[in-house]
């Protein structure tokens, strides 16, 4: 009988702070490998200690979850889709507990917390509603046989989250695979481990039963361990490629299916034709949205040669007013980056890119905050096609500025990266927004707008940016596994040749191997031979005059 564990109210900061963050088997608990620290953004200060999960500790785990998924595969989709819907609900409930842990635990603006929240309702809504329509299946029928398609549960899934948007990406994971009849194992980042905790607080708030959505915390050697783990059936993962790519050999030891969201250098192309003003706005939200750390981001911002000095000098303007502030305020839109490593990463791009040619043209002016924590203003750079930054992620609030002349020169320019999960054109030319929807490389366009990722529609890139796809229907199927049944239609069960036309052909033996059925049990020895005469070598010819056989596939009964 499934376990299902009642619960009041979230954890509060200070409870999390305090450790236990495992959640296994609907309680939280405490690792009990190496301990690791994890540091406030906000302020730099520690936030919590946490033990990591052994290897123990992951194999009972996952037994928990297998034993839980193969219960709760047995319940409808409906039901399914009502635990999710109801905790939809709760997340909305507790939006501004879980905005305020996410804040902290991120360093993004508040704001940007209470939104990402909102795209885990959506995600919980949509997967639960999409998975009753589509585990229905379909049914097809032919000359002679009828056949149905179904879609089962994989089994285990692991998540692998990464830290930009730990509530989302939890419940991007999570909702299809929940909905589809499977259980979940997830390991946010080490950067952010609160926000998935308080999602299976959630859960089992809502009713989902204990062991179907688990959190495990730990760091590099964690996520390698789940690769290589044979108890997980499918492994989702959000992050760097060379962590993608890992996944992916570690996987194929167990042909395993994997969807992997991985990183991006987007274009984003501003022609002559557009506005100006609103061109602005657009690399404004392409570029700096929390801080600079969205895969998706238009990094490579080519700007058409009429236009590039007037738009480079608004553009300028406009980030120079960004002010970098306390990411608890309501009124922020910028806040700190997410660890002093990757902080010093960022800075270590601009400082590389500066020798080999770059330009940076905003201003340097003071932080308007004195918390300490990982903070940065937003840059501009010049930056020309054969530096490091061109071709690398930096993953941080530079926005890197390029002149173009032509429209086949910036495709060339724009599609010359091992990368592809984004691109993004502003133009008024509708014509010519046909032509770079057919020619980008890339596997999520945005046209007059940018960074978009709603719930119904996939979301995911091409080449190196990863494989499959999150949000929409395609992302649901791929938390399950097809099963086609093929079987005779009741006029179809005789065996028999029909002969159309008097015709010589070559005598045939064709062996069919039937199953003879036995009270108890099947033997290796009981077939039966059937065999058919007067098989065509040929079966049909254009002209009226010549000859042809009709034959077909016929069915044997069972004995």
């Amino acid at each position: 009988m499934m376990k299902r564990v009642s619960r009041r109210s979230l954890s509060s900061l200070k409870s999390l702070r305090e450790g236990n963050l495992n959640f296994i088997n609907g309680q939280r608990i405490d690792g009990s490998g190496s301990s690791f620290d994890v540091f406030e953004p906000r302020t730099g200060d520690l936030l919590c200690k946490i033990k990591s999960t052994s290897k123990k500790e992951l194999d009972n785990a996952l037994s928990i979850a297998k034993s839980a998924q193969l219960e709760w595969m047995q319940t409808s989709a409906l039901e399914r889709a009502d635990v999710l819907h109801q905790a939809a609900l709760l997340l909305e409930k507790y939006r501004e507990e879980i905005a305020y842990v996410e804040t902290v635990d991120n360093g993004k603006p508040i704001l940007e917390s209470r939104i990402d929240i909102q795209s885990a309702i959506d995600a919980l809504k949509y997967c639960g509603g999409t998975s009753i329509a589509l585990l229905a299946g379909e049914t097809q029928s032919g000359n002679g046989w009828k056949g149905s398609s179904y879609r089962v549960p994989v089994g285990v899934c692991a998540g692998i989250g990464a830290w930009n948007y730990p509530i989302q990406v939890a419940a991007f994971k999570s909702a299809p695979a929940l909905a589809c009849g499977n259980a979940v194992i997830y390991k946010p980042s080490e950067f952010c481990p609160l926000s998935a905790v308080l999602l299976g607080e959630v859960f089992a708030e809502a009713g989902l039963p204990s062991g179907l959505y688990q959190v495990i915390q730990g760091q590099g050697e964690l996520g390698r361990a789940i690769s290589e783990h044979s108890a997980v059936d499918k492994i989702s993962f959000t992050g760097s490629v060379p962590t993608g790519q890992a996944i992916l050999r570690a996987s194929a030891e167990h042909v395993r299916p994997v969807t992997l969201e991985l990183g991006g250098k987007s274009p984003l192309v501003v022609f002559d034709d557009f506005d100006e003003d609103i061109a602005v706005q657009g690399i404004l939200q392409a570029n700096f949205y929390s801080q600079g750390q969205v895969c998706s981001n238009g990094t490579r911002v080519f700007l058409h040669e009429n236009v590039y000095q007037t738009i480079k000098t608004k553009l300028i303007d406009a980030v120079d007013q960004i002010k970098v502030e306390d990411p608890l305020e309501d009124q922020t839109r910028f806040g700190a980056l997410v660890s002093k490593q990757h902080l010093e990463k960022v800075q270590g791009f601009i400082s590389r890119a500066i020798s080999e040619g770059g330009k940076i043209v905003s201003s340097s002016r003071n932080i308007e905050t004195d918390l300490g924590g990982y903070y940065m203003r937003p840059v501009v750079m010049e930056c020309h096609d054969h530096m490091e930054m061109t071709k690398a992620e930096h993953f941080g609030p530079i926005c890197q500025i390029y002149k173009f002349k032509t429209e086949e020169e910036v495709l060339r320019r724009a599609n010359d990266s091992n990368l592809g999960l984004a691109a993004g054109v502003f133009t008024n030319d509708f014509h010519r927004v046909d032509r770079f929807i057919e020619n980008f490389e890339a596997g999520t366009l945005y046209v007059n707008c940018y960074n978009l990722a709603p719930a119904e529609l996939g979301f995911g890139g091409f080449k190196q940016s990863g494989i499959g796809k999150e949000n929409g229907v395609e992302y649901v199927n791929q938390f399950t596994k097809l099963k086609t049944c093929f079987y005779p239609k009741e006029q179809s069960r005789k065996l028999r040749l029909k002969k159309s036309h008097e015709n010589e052909a070559v005598q045939r033996t064709t062996l069919f191997l039937c199953p003879r059925r036995r009270s108890t049990d099947w033997r290796e020895n009981s077939y039966t031979s059937i065999k058919t005469t007067n098989r065509p070598t040929t079966c049909s010819s254009r002209s009226s005059g010549s000859s042809r056989i009709n034959w077909k596939y016929q069915f044997c009964s069972w004995h």
